[in-house]
């Protein structure tokens, strides 16, 4: 989930300050009141509704898409053909969870057999999406009416960064896509499971037009990219059950109990015979 919301919250009390990329420059230019627009709380309460659709969303894939019925299938395999059941090593999960965060789902290991360009473009997309919630986050809901104006506030510079990011590993992996570089598939053929690089990568656009709009003064054009931004972002996380925004959460909890397996002894391969066959 990128949310750019602190782009223009942060241009709350903005002044006349402009500011691009990653600094600040002199320039000078009255920005829009966002706040005469939509209220603080609103955003507030928009970033509570997109988190319960997410989770919802979740919970609505796993039960109906029998994607938690499959895993417990497959966990009773596991467990089934494994000496003990897999329950006679006490495992630390806490550390397991810590460590497999750490040294696997931080550095997208389970992407390493799909090459070190796909991997590197899902890792500036996963940074770029983790530093704009952690900001946004603490923006709206700690500091709604902090202004962005250097040097008392740095919410600005990391939500670009965090786009920049995201635009960047985006685009690249429209190139590195199954079909576009293995089936000769034109980049620009889309199919459902493109829904959310795409609606990714057209929320961090919006985000700097809204920014770009906010900056120039016109309320008018404010208006248009707040109109445009605040829908994509929704589609973003109301989509969940339909698109691949759900696999960032399944392929790290699959991740997690692999690991937790893997101390305890449990294996998708059946447990070796004590009978030797093999005659002398």
């Amino acid at each position: 989930m990128v949310l750019f919301c602190l782009r223009f919250l942060g241009s709350v009390q903005f002044g006349k300050v402009l500011y691009i990329g990653f600094g600040y420059i002199g320039l000078t230019m009255t920005a829009v009141n966002i706040n005469n627009i939509l209220p603080p709380v609103f955003f507030e309460v928009f970033v509570g509704v997109l988190f319960v659709a997410m989770v919802l969303g979740l919970v609505y894939d796993a039960l109906g898409g029998r994607k938690l019925a499959y895993f417990r299938a497959e966990r009773r395999m596991m467990l089934s053909a494994t000496s003990g059941g897999g329950q006679g090593k006490e495992v630390g999960v806490a550390g397991v969870v810590g460590r497999t965060l750490v040294t696997n789902l931080a550095t997208s290991r389970e992407l390493a057999k799909c090459g070190a360009s796909r991997r590197a473009s899902h890792e500036l997309m996963l940074w770029g999406f983790i530093l704009s919630v952690i900001v946004v986050v603490v923006k709206v809901f700690a500091y709604p009416d902090v202004s962005p104006v250097l040097p008392s506030s740095v919410f600005g510079v990391l939500l670009n960064l965090g786009g920049l990011l995201v635009l960047v590993g985006g685009l690249w992996y429209l190139w590195l896509r199954v079909n576009v570089s293995h089936e000769g598939n034109s980049v620009f053929r889309v199919t459902r499971a493109d829904m959310f690089i795409l609606s990714l990568l057209a929320n961090a656009v919006l985000g700097f037009v809204l920014e770009g709009a906010d900056l120039s003064g016109s309320v008018v054009a404010t208006d248009v990219a707040l109109g445009l931004y605040l829908p994509v972002t929704a589609f973003m996380f109301f989509s969940v059950p339909w698109s691949k925004f759900s696999h960032i959460f399944y392929k790290g909890a699959y991740a997690i109990q692999r690991e937790i397996d893997r101390e305890r002894g449990v294996s998708r391969l059946p447990t070796p015979s004590e009978d030797s066959y093999i005659k002398e």
